[in-house]
């Protein structure tokens, strides 16, 4: 009886950006055309006060332009990246961004009367707009991990 040897079994390495093969440009369609949208409604709503208080009617128009540009910086720059990926950082990210949380509540600026913005130098921002991203991760994560025990109620409800 022969042996036949073993061939080493090689592990599957995760690029960090993808191929870009495929592309949903649906979804590029609509996310462009509820930018538009939504700087055409808020040139319409603001001309004056920016008028009034800037000498410029297109003040926050183009205020928003700006941050909306980045935003579509920022996408084409995500669907590029592998989301395999993410699945070795989501229990990291949950960790921190629970300790964000608790953050806000210890040394957060309070407005009107609750705490929800973390100041950090000249970075300012929401760590539970952050947190709603990292849950969907994790959450994706579980599921992908303990699929053969979702099927079970008391499992899923976990």
């Amino acid at each position: 009886m022969e042996q036949t040897a073993k061939r080493p079994t090689k592990r599957r390495r995760i690029k960090l950006w993808s191929d870009g093969k495929h592309f949903d440009y649906t979804l590029l369609f609509v996310v462009v055309f509820l930018l538009c949208f939504g700087l055409i409604m808020i040139y319409s709503t603001s001309s004056y006060k920016g008028a009034v208080n800037f000498d410029d009617p297109a003040y926050y128009f183009k205020k928003q332009a700006f941050f909306g540009l980045i935003g579509i910086i920022g996408m084409i720059i995500v669907s590029k990246v592998d989301y395999h990926m993410f699945k070795h950082w989501t229990l990291i990210m949950l960790v921190g961004i629970g300790l964000t949380l608790v953050l806000v509540l210890l040394i957060g600026n309070e407005t009107k009367g609750s705490s929800r913005w973390l100041e950090l130098g000249p970075l300012r921002f929401q760590p539970s707009e952050v947190a709603k991203i990292v849950i969907i991760l994790f959450t994706a994560h579980i599921c992908t991990v303990k699929v053969g025990s979702l099927k079970r109620f008391k499992e899923l409800l976990k």
